[in-house]
């Protein structure tokens, strides 16, 4: 394969939309361990929308057009987080290909970088962060890599994109997350998620800790196995939280449980925790 003609552009995002559609199941799955799980309904919809778009959407003889209108039209058919970085890459890729009318090895690559970029630009991350960015720029980059290689190929593109994507993916599990429920529940190693190995600083990692302070060193799915927080680490924190980001009513229970258990063993007074507002 030398090349894929305007003409194939639609077919190329179908057997993209294939894959999604074989792993949605897989997806979900993954995803509700430390999201909603519905991260393969949204891969599912989103691509397989797509190939419409584009045909909808054809600007003739002009890739790049075509897929910032198509990328434009496929945000409205997923409006959630992961939809919304999709066709955002969609478009920024497409960007760098206006007035081209094929896909070569440059282009390809040029599309793939772009499309890294349209992630980064929307999401506000950067690399490191353990994000999907991580994944996707190291494909990108070992496509540009490759396209730049004498006598390069579409193959040999696509093999890199994908060599580079499995190994930014490796990457990500020594990466502190930085966005979302991971940021909360995650950490590396063994390590505490309390020294700054994990980051996030809302309810979720509060609730997190509250937990093991509860219940002990334990084994938490995708979490691992640490010591928990110190009822005076515990404390400290919920006194320095500002009231616009107090602790919701079910943290004040788990909150009012450690000071009854640590009272019980110390057989002293424990100051009661205080209520910021009314939730």
């Amino acid at each position: 394969m030398d090349k894929i003609l305007f003409e194939q552009l639609p077919e190329l995002f179908e057997s993209v939309a294939a894959v999604f559609a074989d792993k949605r199941d897989e997806l979900c799955d993954m995803d509700a361990k430390m999201g909603d799980g519905d991260l393969g309904l949204t891969m599912d919809k989103g691509y397989g929308a797509l190939p419409d778009l584009i045909r909808e959407n054809a600007e003739p003889g002009d890739i790049g057009k075509t897929l910032m209108k198509a990328g434009m039209k496929m945000s409205s058919v997923v409006p959630s987080t992961m939809g919304t970085l999709m066709s955002s890459g969609v478009m920024e890729g497409g960007k760098g290909l206006k007035g081209v009318s094929e896909i070569g090895p440059v282009e390809l690559a040029t599309y793939l970088t772009g499309f890294a970029a349209g992630i980064q630009k929307r999401g506000k991350c950067a690399l490191g962060d353990r994000t999907i960015l991580d994944a996707v720029d190291a494909a990108a980059k070992k496509a540009v890599e490759a396209a730049a290689a004498e006598n390069a190929d579409l193959n040999a593109v696509i093999h890199a994109a994908v060599e580079g994507a499995t190994e930014g993916v490796e990457a990500t599990k020594n990466m502190t997350p930085k966005f979302g429920k991971a940021a909360g529940f995650c950490r590396q190693g063994h390590r505490n998620p309390r020294s700054g190995s994990c980051g996030g600083t809302g309810h979720d990692r509060w609730a997190a800790e509250l937990y093991l302070q509860i219940s002990g060193p334990a084994e938490i799915p995708f979490v691992g196995t640490f010591e928990p927080p110190s009822y005076s680490e515990v404390r400290s924190s919920l006194y320095s939280l500002k009231p616009t980001v107090s602790p919701n009513r079910g943290l004040r229970l788990l909150c009012s449980y450690i000071c009854a258990e640590e009272q019980k063993k110390t057989q002293s007074r424990v100051p009661a925790i205080p209520e910021h507002g009314s939730r």
